[in-house]
């Protein structure tokens, strides 16, 4: 739990020009602020008013688990090679980045009225978290990008968890691409993901939100109990 919240401190103080990055190896103007949907939003403190939600449950959204690895940096492929951006630090907020956009567009479109969420997993009637597999990259050597995310809703009644994973890939990028242009790219990708997720999303809220909890081993043994006693009482002599 500390190694999170330090974690997320830190990523609060990380200075905002340690996001600008380019595939030339070279300093760049650092695109301006309303270039980014990813940015740093303070949330709702308090837990969400359920009567004036759409759907009637809570829905709990928490950290992304998009960890700063080769497989979920922003990276770029040029002449069949991996290449990481200079000064690839600023690569390790990803999993934040992700968060803040995920609750940015829920809040935004009102997938749910209100909402709670926090960097830890709190159990409440259900958590979405996510990964992603791949992306966001730059296939220079096609002229290709693509960013791939995948959505875990957890209905934490049931133990049930639906699995979503959505794919944007976009053609004819050209060789040239400028920090503004890459942050366009994320943008659009994200952008579109989310469009795609809201239906799902709330598709599957209300199909799960009246589901109950199966019975635990306690219960039943009780229930077979109280059956046994019962029976043996029908099958008793009368006096």
């Amino acid at each position: 739990m500390k190694k999170y919240i330090l974690l997320s401190i830190a990523i609060l103080t990380i200075p905002f020009k340690a996001f600008a990055f380019s595939i030339f190896d070279g300093p760049i103007t650092v695109p301006t602020e309303k270039a980014y949907v990813l940015h740093q939003h303070r949330g709702d403190s308090g837990l969400p008013n359920i009567g004036e939600a759409d759907v009637n449950t809570t829905l709990l959204v928490y950290s992304i688990q998009a960890q700063a690895v080769k497989s979920t940096d922003m990276f770029y492929i040029k002449d069949n090679q991996i290449h990481q951006f200079e000064n690839s630090a600023w690569a390790v907020p990803i999993s934040k980045m992700l968060t803040v956009a995920l609750f940015e567009y829920i809040l935004n479109t009102n997938a749910v009225t209100r909402l709670a969420f926090q960097d830890i997993n709190i159990r409440q009637d259900f958590t979405l978290s996510g990964t992603t597999p791949y992306g966001p990259i730059l296939n220079l050597d096609t002229h290709k990008f693509y960013f791939y995310i995948t959505f875990y809703l957890t209905n934490e009644k049931t133990k049930k968890t639906l699995i979503k994973t959505i794919k944007f890939e976009k053609s004819d990028i050209g060789d040239n691409i400028t920090a503004d242009q890459y942050v366009d790219l994320t943008n659009i990708a994200i952008n579109d993901i989310f469009a795609q997720l809201r239906p799902w999303l709330i598709e599957h809220l209300k199909i799960e939100k009246n589901k109950k909890a199966p019975p635990s081993l306690l219960s039943s043994l009780k229930i077979t109990s109280n059956k046994s006693n019962n029976s043996s009482k029908d099958t008793s002599p009368d006096n």
